[in-house]
């Protein structure tokens, strides 16, 4: 039970590091259409 348990927590934080390193490269691509950054970016706002 207890290795099930671990087995599914991995898969849950895979899923959850997948997801959000989607998200960030969606705002990514959001940022460099229109140009601005939501705070992630550090060149500063031009």
């Amino acid at each position: 039970m207890v290795e099930d348990k671990s087995f599914f927590r991995k898969a849950l934080d895979a899923m959850i590091e997948a997801r959000s390193r989607e998200a960030a490269r969606q705002v990514d691509r959001y940022s460099r259409i229109y140009g601005c950054d939501f705070g992630t970016s550090k060149k500063g706002a031009n």
